[in-house]
């Protein structure tokens, strides 16, 4: 049953308009992003084209990973912008296992996406590149290497944070909002609050995933030597938020 509903979720996934447009757009920011990063140097008069790993990497990080994310909202809002729950749920009443399916199907679409995108940049880079920072080929970089599994399993896990998000708030825009807000570093702010604001940053969503995808070192000594505690805590707000989604699916009329 539940291989059924993914099949079913996949066709209208790939039927989707927006679905082509925007994963259009995540492979041409991510080409973008690879070219003139690596042949900006070379704007200088005899100066080569340099390409750093950590600089083609960190463009998939902020603008490709937030197309992503808007992806994975609008996986669950646009039903409910054209009035489909209700006979989605009428034609299978297993809204939880409906949940699962638009989860698992999206989290490995953009995992695949992300591999594929990483692959493309640095391979890009390292063909635009007159030489690469520290080494012969860019894909010998350790920053490469873990990005080309930690960037997959972040965007896996993103898409849980952000269908969690979007099965309790049901609208595109306003779920869109709330998502982009906080991935772009308004969870930040909290590090402002008097005495406790530099412990508590530690514990917001995005800045935990950011800091593990980059195998970031905290300030407090809990997060200094270990990023995975970063990735502890992002896993603990998209499951969180997933779960809380679910049961309010469930329990919600549509």
């Amino acid at each position: 049953m539940l291989v059924n509903t993914i099949r079913a979720e996949f066709t209208k996934l790939t039927t989707t308009a927006s679905f082509r447009w925007t994963t259009g757009l995540f492979f041409v920011f991510s080409l973008l992003w690879a070219f003139f990063t690596t042949r900006l140097t070379s704007l200088f008069d005899g100066a080569p084209a340099v390409a750093s790993a950590s600089i083609v990497v960190s463009g998939l990080l902020w603008l490709n990973l937030s197309v992503l994310m808007i992806q994975a909202i609008m996986v669950i809002t646009t039903e409910y912008r054209y009035n489909l729950p209700t006979p989605l749920y009428l034609a299978n009443s297993h809204r939880a296992q409906v949940a699962v399916a638009k989860l698992v199907l999206y989290a490995v679409i953009a995992a695949v996406l992300m591999f594929i995108g990483i692959v493309a940049c640095l391979g890009l880079a390292q063909l635009m590149a007159d030489e690469v920072v520290g080494f012969d080929n860019i894909f010998a970089d350790p920053v490469a290497q873990r990005a080309l599994w930690s960037y997959p399993v972040g965007t896996a896990l993103m898409v849980v944070f952000a269908q969690g998000l979007a099965l309790l708030l049901r609208q595109s825009a306003g779920t869109i909002a709330v998502g982009l807000i906080l991935f772009w570093g308004v969870d930040n702010l909290i590090q402002f609050v008097p005495k406790v604001g530099e412990k508590l940053m530690h514990f917001s969503p995005f800045n935990a995933l950011r800091s593990w995808l980059t195998d970031a070192a905290g300030s407090w000594s809990v997060f200094a030597d270990n990023s995975h505690w970063y990735l502890v805590v992002f896993v603990l707000w998209a499951a969180i938020l997933w779960l809380g989604g679910v049961a309010a699916l469930v329990k919600r009329d549509v």
